[in-house]
């Protein structure tokens, strides 16, 4: 049977406890390196300049809620063509720097690029009976000048 005095050394250690418990929480820090994750892509054929298609490459993305600005600052997605690297980008989804949460040193999200067919997937003149192409894609977090990691999708076919 507990005594009251037992039951205060119990409440006691309890509350002890509880503060040591809470005072070990580990604090996150903001994210040197923006991060990358390949998450799918919508097709993998399409017919050389066909200006009526888009292929959709979804990415996943973290980087440091204060690498995110807006207009010259906000990060920019780049996508490199592996046949002859050529480089081009698209910014950073100006919604998620309108929409940052107060609290959260790092955000993570979704990506959709949107290449247009007939501007990014034409054949090249020594392969014209088809033609295979490769992105190689990476986030740059321009106020710093920190590239992410990068990732490569799967093969595209291009077909004429």
């Amino acid at each position: 049977m507990l005594t009251l005095i037992g039951m205060k050394k119990y409440t006691l250690l309890f509350i002890i406890s509880l503060l040591a418990f809470a005072a070990c929480k580990k604090t996150e820090s903001a994210k040197e390196k923006p991060e990358i994750v390949f998450a799918g892509l919508s097709h993998d054929m399409v017919t050389s300049g066909d200006i009526k298609d888009t292929v959709l490459i979804s990415l996943r993305y973290t980087i440091a809620a204060s690498a995110v600005g807006t207009d010259t600052t906000a990060p920019q997605i780049y996508f490199k063509d592996a046949r002859d690297q050529t480089v081009a980008f698209q910014p950073f989804p100006a919604e998620v720097a309108d929409n940052l949460p107060d609290e959260d040193l790092n955000i993570s999200g979704n990506i959709t690029l949107r290449l247009n067919v007939g501007q990014h997937f034409v054949l090249r003149p020594d392969r014209p009976e088809g033609d295979t192409v490769q992105y190689d894609i990476y986030l740059k977090d321009m106020k710093k000048g920190i590239e992410s990691n990068h990732i490569t999708t799967p093969n595209i076919y291009i077909m004429p």
